[in-house]
Parts: C-alpha cells; structure tokens; sequence
C-alpha cells in the first residue's frame, strides 16, 4: 500500500477510529500473518461496532506497517512492503473482507459517531479498490516509489532507542532491491512529469541513506555482526536506489523523444478521486459553482455594506 495515497478521508477516517477506544489492542508484527489474517471474515454480530472499528485498524497496520509507520504506530518497522501482484492482491483481499464485514451492520442502528466511522470506513476500503483496480496509479506514476519516506521516519523520529531504531534500519534496508524491481516491473506508460519527480525524489534519497547513517551505526552499540549487516545490505539498497534513476532516466530520455501520456487524469477519473477525497455529497463541478456563487453572493453583501458606510 502506498504512503502517497493517503488522502485526506484516509486521515480522518484513522484518526476517528482510534478515538473509539482508549485501549490499545497488541497487532502482530509478521507480515505472513497479515497476509493469512485478511483471507478469513469476521462475524460482526459477535462484536459492536466499536471493537470491529478497532480491529479494522489493527488489520490496516498490519496490512501496512509503512502506513502504520507514518502514522505513529510502530507495528513492524524493519518490513518494506515490497511493491509487487502479491501486495495488491493482499489489498484486495483486505478489502473483500471489511466490506463483508461492514454490510453486516445495519447503518441505522449505529449511534451519530459511529455513523460517522462506518462512511468513513465504507469510503476507505472503496477507494482502496478504486485505487488498485481502477485509478492504477502504481502503473503510471514512478513517483509513487521511493524507499526514503520509511527511513527518515525511524532515523530522525525520536520514539525509541537509537540502536533499536537503527536494527529497524538493518532489517528494513533488505527488500530494497526487490522493491525498485518490483517497481520497474510495475511502471507502465507513465507521465514524462512523474518520471522526472521520481527521479528527483530518488537521488534525494541519499539524503537519508548518507554518509551521515553509516555514522551513525558505526558510533551506536549495535553487535559487530548487526554492523556488518548493515553495511551488506545498505550498499546493495545504494546500488538499487541508483539502478532505478539510471533506469528513469533512460525511460524520461524516451518519453521526451517520443511523447508521453497526458499527466492530467481526465474529468471521469478526477470526479470519481474527488469523490472519494472529499466526501462533500457534490461533485467538483457542483462545489465549484457553488463556491463561485457564494463569492459572488458576498461581494455584492460587500458592495452593498460599503454604499451604506
């Protein structure tokens, strides 16, 4: 799952969610176990709606603990998704099961705030599917890949002991170049615009895989063996952050040569990603007309304020 898309719905919809409780529960840390955890249903009639609101977000985590990661919760730091069939099949399968468990619940029963989180969480899991299924943006934005967001989080976020952060670090750095393969293999047709943006946003990444972490491992109190690992593993992520901008830049050097796909997702999509987005119950054509009354409806109020004075 894809930090970028994080929408604004996606942000409230959390922050709702874990207002529900103030109990914590434990999530698993093991990615296979995510992967076996969204293939069975759970029967909402054996739970309220607060404990399932709960349980969808502790799944979410451990669908994505990068998406946990930026969001403060520190499920499983050293897994990077890697990017590839699997990890949007496992997306799917996320999403069949919390859309079978939320038609379980009659809306009608739910209190005003849980209302609130049910749309929230119906509109989520919809635009998860949309994104994968229909918007396909892991096909045509290579900006959407790039390792260096994960990394900075644990490296320059102060939640834990630097040594155990920097073991987060070690174990993180290995899927690496499994994930810009994964990536490569992804892209399809892109916009010459991304393609230049993640080009940019690669070469930044040794901002934070630097000269400044191998120091920083170095100096910590990580064993022999764990600094020997990481110095293995961030040259070959080094290698791979380097592979991808060689490899865009040959395919920004193609598209220039012989043209690219607009950048501008067309009316069709844009009216389905602002549904979603913004959740107004209008279209963007209709709150756009809106807005453009409501500022002419107030400069002449304005207008007819100053004559008076």
């Amino acid at each position: 799952m894809n930090k970028a898309l994080l929408p604004m719905a996606i942000s409230l919809a959390l922050a709702s969610l874990l207002g529900c409780s103030d109990n914590q529960t434990s999530v698993a840390t093991e990615q296979t176990a995510a992967t076996k955890d969204v293939t069975s249903v759970v029967a909402p009639k054996t739970v309220d709606f607060d404990q399932y609101s709960q349980q969808f977000i502790d799944e979410l985590w451990q669908l994505s603990p990068t998406w946990a990661l930026y969001s403060g919760k520190h499920v499983n730091d050293g897994y990077l998704e890697i990017p590839n069939k699997q990890s949007r099949d496992n997306t799917l399968a996320f999403v069949d099961k919390q859309q079978t468990a939320l038609a379980q619940f009659d809306p009608l029963t739910l209190s005003p705030n849980q209302q609130i989180d049910y749309k929230l969480l119906v509109n989520l899991v919809e635009s998860m599917k949309w994104d994968v299924q229909r918007y396909k943006s892991w096909q045509w934005d290579p900006s959407n890949y790039n390792v260096s967001g994960g990394f900075a989080q644990i490296i320059n976020e102060d939640f834990a002991p630097l040594d155990e952060r920097l073991a987060s670090v070690i174990a993180r750095l290995e899927n690496v170049p499994a994930y810009y393969e994964a990536a490569r293999a992804n892209i399809s047709d892109p916009t010459l615009e991304h393609t230049q943006l993640a080009i940019m946003q690669n070469k930044g990444a040794f901002s934070v895989l630097s000269d400044a972490l191998v120091k920083q491992v170095a100096d910590s109190g990580l064993t022999a063996e764990q600094k020997a690992l990481f110095t293995t593993r961030f040259e070959a992520a080094a290698a791979a952050i380097t592979q991808h901008i060689e490899w865009l830049t040959e395919l920004e050097a193609k598209l220039t040569k012989d043209g690219a796909r607009d950048f501008r997702i067309g009316e069709t999509l844009y009216e389905e990603k602002f549904a979603f987005d913004i959740q107004s119950g209008m279209t963007a054509k209709q709150l756009y007309d809106k807005a453009v009354a409501d500022k002419n409806h107030i400069q002449q109020e304005m207008a007819k304020i100053t004559t008076k004075i």
